[in-house]
């Protein structure tokens, strides 16, 4: 029996009452049974449509034969390349016991794009120098300037600065952990990287 001669059974039947009960005496009685049937019929039949589709569409997952059985989407992220920060690769290159002004003001740009405002300001301190022009005025320097590449010894910079304000009664709050950063930042610098590929 095809699917509309089912519907057209089910709206008979609903249709037809019986003559005790009354239940379709007036038009309107009849036009909503035949509606209430209808609206059954196609509720019935969707449900099979979406029974019918999940059982079609349902596919065998393929195993994963060999020594990694994660799904792909785990194992590509496995063997991305290890992301290094700014401030690791400035570490591989600077030594804070010998740096230049240059070097000084990449930590500072460094810290200032990962957030830490207050660690890039004193770094930043350590980079700025005015040059004599030598008509009474100055001019902010180039990085090709040979005072901006003159080494110096950024934790004698730092704690020469302690100093100075505890002289002062100033604050050493940022001092203080530039000093710590900066301990963190030599030991970082004469770390290897890790390989994860190997």
């Amino acid at each position: 029996m095809t699917p509309n001669a089912q519907l057209s059974g089910q709206l008979k039947r609903s249709v037809n009452c019986s003559a005790a009960a009354d239940c379709y005496a007036t038009p309107n009685k009849r036009r909503y049974g035949l509606n209430l049937a209808l609206h059954q019929a196609t509720i019935k039949k969707e449900i099979v449509m979406q029974v019918n589709s999940v059982f079609q569409t349902t596919t065998a997952t393929p195993i994963n034969k060999g020594g990694n059985n994660l799904p792909p989407s785990k194992t590509e992220k496995a063997v991305e390349p290890q992301k290094t920060t700014p401030l690791r690769d400035l570490a591989q290159t600077i030594d804070p016991t010998n740096m230049s002004r240059n070097e000084a003001r990449a930590m500072a740009n460094a810290l200032m794009k990962s957030g830490d405002a207050d660690l890039s300001s004193v770094f930043f301190s350590h980079s700025v120098v005015l040059i004599p022009t030598g008509n009474g005025t100055f001019r902010n320097p180039t990085e090709s300037d040979p005072i901006m590449n003159e080494k110096f010894n950024m934790f004698d910079a730092i704690r020469g600065n302690i100093e100075f304000n505890k002289s002062k009664g100033l604050s050493n709050e940022n001092n203080l952990s530039a000093l710590s950063f900066l301990e963190k930042f030599e030991i970082m610098g004469g770390s290897p990287k890790i390989d994860t590929h190997a």
